[in-house]
């Protein structure tokens, strides 16, 4: 078995690397410089986590699936999404990237993590007792898990009828929002061209360019940039001031990107 993972501000990497130290298997972000064809052909049991952003999946997720999409022809998949309240089919959802009967959901399960929406949300959504609150009941949750499976049990979180048709109405907003996200960015005057935004961006959105951060019309909507900036000098679709920042349920590491899919995990 081996994980990977997509995380904006940290929610779904706790949960993947929480859940593979649990298991004691490998774990990876989807954005490190890896040979992940090798890593999916020489496993049979995959485990992906991500956010949910509105029911729908992260555009970098999808991509990847696509990109590797005959290395997941018959393997078993255990799926975690995080979310704030309600995805409806999060984790399914995943599925819905391969043509029918293509993986084997083996397990699938929604863990409930602080927004990192920060200027939109209230700051006490994702303070330190929430946070706190939140990883007491994932690693519960990650427990529960881990017995299930070595007890030969199956849940698939998110799979019957009502479920689905949830995940679906809100899904169908969303590719809607992530188009308008792409080109609404807006550096702010406050920045001071540190360039950390830049290095961070999972999809080199951001350019630092002669001390000045330029947008280049491809963002996301992730967040990291909103919730990383020292300044609080940058905001995405909305463009409320940013007072509080959602820095993870851990200590966030810069991520220093090296490529579409590559960056490394480093403290500055």
């Amino acid at each position: 078995m081996i994980a990977f993972y997509f995380s904006g501000t940290g929610n779904s990497e706790y949960i993947a690397r929480k859940f593979s130290a649990q298991m004691d298997i490998p774990c990876h972000s989807i954005e490190e410089n890896l040979r992940f064809h090798e890593l999916l052909i020489r496993h049979s049991r995959i485990v992906i986590c991500y956010p949910i952003y509105c029911s729908g999946i992260p555009r970098l997720m999808r991509e990847f699936a696509q990109k590797y999409r005959k290395d997941f022809y018959q393997k078993q998949v255990l799926v975690f999404c995080t979310q704030m309240l309600y995805s409806g089919d999060g984790a399914r959802a995943f599925l819905d990237l391969f043509p029918e009967n293509w993986l084997i959901l083996a397990y699938a399960e929604h863990f409930f993590m602080p927004n990192n929406i920060c200027n939109v949300f209230p700051a006490w959504t994702f303070g330190k007792k929430v946070v706190t609150h939140e990883i007491r009941r994932a690693n519960r949750k990650i427990e529960k898990i881990q017995q299930d499976l070595y007890a030969g049990k199956v849940r698939r979180r998110g799979c019957n009828p009502l479920s689905r048709r949830l995940g679906w109405w809100q899904r169908k907003y969303f590719p809607a929002t992530e188009e308008k996200a792409k080109d609404n960015v807006r550096i702010h005057s406050d920045c001071i061209g540190c360039g950390r935004c830049a290095r961070n961006c999972p999809v080199q959105n951001l350019l630092w360019k002669d001390g000045h951060i330029l947008p280049q019309g491809n963002c996301m909507f992730c967040y990291r940039c909103v919730n990383l900036c020292p300044q609080k000098a940058i905001t995405v679709v909305y463009h409320r001031p940013v007072s509080a920042q959602y820095k993870g349920p851990v200590a966030q590491k810069e991520r220093h990107s090296l490529g579409k899919y590559a960056p490394k995990y480093e403290r500055k």
